[in-house]
């Protein structure tokens, strides 16, 4: 083998040396400058993006809090507008039941008026029926007719 014969080692040592000097100018010149400026570029990139993903959370934060304060505020003005409503309904509610009893009253006097004109219009007509019965009977009974006008008292009275 060529590359252990000791007679060829010092020209090889030369190659040796001018590829390991090329090798390291063209790495350290040419390709390594490249790689740190991709490597610095990313970096810079990195950062920028947890700035702005910092800026964006506080903004999402306030955002949050103005959100909460406007649900909280809607809530409020919600169950105002609630309470409101419901005494609205109430005093109409008793507005209504004061109407209802007051026309449930005047339909009670009215029917009690007409129930009474009833009454003695049906007195009218039972009142002379019942003299004469009433006549009849005690005659049946007592074997004695009392006088028409003494009934007609007797029955005006319990007919009230």
């Amino acid at each position: 083998m060529p590359q252990l014969d000791p007679a060829s080692f010092a020209s090889q040592l030369i190659w040796l040396s001018i590829f390991f000097v090329a090798l390291y100018a063209m790495l350290n010149y040419l390709l390594l400058p490249r790689v740190q400026s991709v490597l610095s570029m990313r970096t810079r990139t990195i950062a920028d993006d947890i700035g702005e993903a910092e800026q964006m959370k506080s903004e999402a934060e306030r955002a949050k809090e103005f959100y909460e304060k406007s649900l909280a505020d809607a809530r409020s003005q919600s169950n105002s507008l609630l309470l409101q409503a419901q005494s609205e309904i109430s005093a109409r509610s008793l507005e209504r039941i004061a109407a209802l009893d007051l026309e449930i009253e005047n339909k009670i006097i009215v029917s009690t008026n007409e129930i009474s004109a009833a009454k003695a219009e049906i007195m009218k007509k039972v009142a002379p029926v019942a003299s004469e019965l009433t006549g009849i009977i005690s005659e049946i009974m007592i074997s004695h007719k009392p006088d028409n006008n003494q009934i007609d008292k007797i029955i005006h009275n319990i007919a009230g």
